[in-house]
């Protein structure tokens, strides 16, 4: 059988992750917001983004995620400039 490949910075499957991504979708939009937050204080900026995007999905005030969204993009953007990855950076 193959052996199961692990993501290099997380060290999960693929699995793994899809398991925690249906986390967020247990959530209300408040509970999305706060965790969304505790995951800007730790610098996991990806996680943030994919709460913050799921809590407007579950349709949380407009004007309570969308500057911290804005701010999520914006610290990422600047993540990846420091990593030397200018190109994904302007996508972002």
């Amino acid at each position: 059988m193959a052996k199961k490949k692990k993501h290099k910075k997380t060290g999960k499957t693929r699995k793994q992750r899809l398991k925690e991504n249906k986390k967020f979708r247990n959530m209300s939009a408040d509970q999305l917001i706060s965790r969304g937050d505790a995951c800007i204080k730790k610098l996991n900026i990806r996680d943030a983004i994919q709460a913050y995007r799921q809590a407007r999905v579950k349709e949380a005030p407009f004007n309570a995620v969308m500057p911290k969204l804005f701010h999520a993009y914006c610290l990422r953007s600047r993540q990846l400039k420091v990593n030397k990855m200018p190109g994904e950076a302007d996508a972002v």
